[in-house]
């Protein structure tokens, strides 16, 4: 007797566990207009203890997310001195957090990628960035330019008093980069472009991201409107990029001007290794978003362009300067276009462009993870793990009254 219990027992006792849930369940299949039945009811209950099961789950990884970022505060500490040696060489310790974040968008580019991986990819990539391929490309600039300033011009025959400048100079950066990085006009600056869309859109949503903690965590973000917004629009940047690879294998018999594209195909390295397609394809959407939407929050080239005639707009007499500089340098001739050899002799609107770069840099903090011990010029050692976050353009040893443009007084 006593031993024949157990069974009916444990039924009890499930049972009691399971009581709890059955209300739910029926209310389930009533809002889904469907017939109660014991195996229905059952299904759901089962579902709906695995649904909360994966809330709970999600729940304590968040909570163990704001724990470290808790513990972290704790023991942050400012040093005002760097360390001794380049913790940055080779990307080493990459921050895997903020800079996964534009991983299903780049790539294992040179932006997020490291070790030897790293290495091998900016040897064979250095050739094609020399001198001699980039002159040019200022013709592709001047022109580039000539459609925004025809722009700016209607809208100042038509009497508009306020000017969007941040977004005309985004997309004149794309229509550089596109012509420049794969030989393709878009017209972006005069017609829209699902491509330029999708980049925008990543920008903003790589940018939002970073602002909420709640979607740091990849399972919980997929899930979310933005995470379903972000991979559409990699779909589609990534669908441009194989097309634009395609036709570089086409046209490599081509005659006239390689593109940057086309001239990474035939590098190899040392060991006779070529560049595959997914790896051009990660380093030109790298090349793209550094021209226009590098690290979060802020777009790197139009960002600057925009900074730099802004600055310039503060600063009345730099302005004047810089205006005579170009007008003596274009004095007697013919064509109104800047060629190569004019950039060097532009030293005075050089130093205004730097300054501007220093006050309003593309990339305002940069962080790393260390992989070893790091010993500062203080005697205190930085532990193997922690994370290092450096920002020298304000630096009160290295410049004076830092947050003032006034080096060219």
């Amino acid at each position: 007797m006593h031993f024949g219990s157990k069974p009916l027992v444990r039924d009890v006792q499930e049972s009691a566990k399971e009581a709890w849930m059955l209300p739910l369940a029926d209310g389930v299949l009533e809002l889904l207009s469907l017939e109660q039945t014991l195996l229905r009811t059952y299904a759901i209950s089962a579902l709906l203890r695995a649904v909360l099961a994966l809330l709970l789950r999600l729940l304590l990884q968040l909570l163990g997310l704001f724990h470290r970022y808790y513990m972290n505060c704790q023991h942050l500490s400012c040093f005002p001195q760097p360390p001794r040696r380049n913790w940055l060489l080779g990307h080493m310790g990459m921050d895997p957090l903020f800079y996964g974040f534009l991983k299903p968008w780049l790539g294992e580019g040179l932006l997020l990628s490291n070790g030897q991986r790293w290495g091998r990819h900016r040897r064979m990539l250095m050739p094609a960035f020399h001198f001699d391929i980039q002159k040019p490309y200022v013709k592709i600039f001047n022109q580039s330019t000539d459609i925004m300033h025809d722009k700016w011009q209607q809208l100042v025959l038509l009497g508009s008093p306020f000017l969007e400048m941040f977004e005309q100079i985004s997309l004149m950066t794309l229509d550089s980069l596109q012509k420049c990085v794969f030989s393709h006009s878009s017209n972006c600056q005069e017609k829209p472009s699902e491509y330029i869309a999708a980049i925008l859109e990543l920008s903003n949503l790589v940018a939002i991201r970073q602002d909420c903690p709640l979607f740091y965590l990849d399972c919980l973000y997929h899930f979310t409107a933005d995470g379903q917004r972000l991979r559409r629009a990699c779909d589609t940047v990534h669908r441009f990029m194989a097309d634009m690879v395609q036709q570089c294998h086409l046209a490599l018999d081509r005659m006239g001007r390689e593109a940057w594209l086309q001239a990474k195909q035939g590098k190899t390295d040392v060991d006779s290794q070529e560049l595959s397609d997914g790896d051009i394809m990660a380093e030109a959407n790298t090349f793209v978003s550094e021209g226009e939407e590098a690290m979060i929050p802020q777009p790197a080239a139009s960002s600057q362009h925009s900074w730099v005639l802004y600055n310039l707009a503060h600063h009345p007499k730099y302005q004047q300067q810089c205006w005579e500089e170009i007008q003596e340098l274009m004095k007697g001739r013919v064509s109104e276009e800047l060629e190569w050899e004019d950039l060097c002799q532009m030293l005075f609107t050089t130093m205004c462009i730097k300054e501007r770069l220093r006050l309003h840099p593309p990339v305002t903090v940069t962080s790393r993870r260390c992989t070893e011990d790091i010993k500062l010029p203080d005697g205190h050692i930085i532990p193997k793990g922690g994370f290092l976050s450096g920002r020298e353009h304000l630096s009160d040893e290295h410049f004076r009254d830092p947050s003032q443009s006034n080096r060219l007084a």
